[in-house]
């Protein structure tokens, strides 16, 4: 578990993270909220450190984030799900 800033500018909790492989430069993941109701945030860490992508609609118990990045093929990203 890791404490991560949000867009909000507030702490969030990173309760689910996770590595995915790139292929093409671009890839995908499905995400299972275990706390639907409550909204999260995506977040992938690059060069930069953690970089927040998408805000996660409120009450969706999961979804789909498509990761796309300039590292090369075959490589890993490394993301991480906030709540909010």
């Amino acid at each position: 578990m890791a404490d991560l800033i949000n867009p909000a500018g507030t702490l969030g909790r990173a309760f689910i993270m996770g590595y995915v492989d790139m292929v093409g430069g671009e890839s995908s993941v499905t995400v299972n909220l275990p706390l639907p109701g409550h909204s999260a945030y995506v977040a992938v860490a690059n060069a930069k450190g953690w970089q927040t992508t998408i805000e996660v609609t409120q009450g969706e118990a999961s979804f789909t984030c498509v990761f796309s990045t300039e590292a090369p093929a075959g490589g890993q990203l490394r993301w991480c799900i906030l709540l909010a």
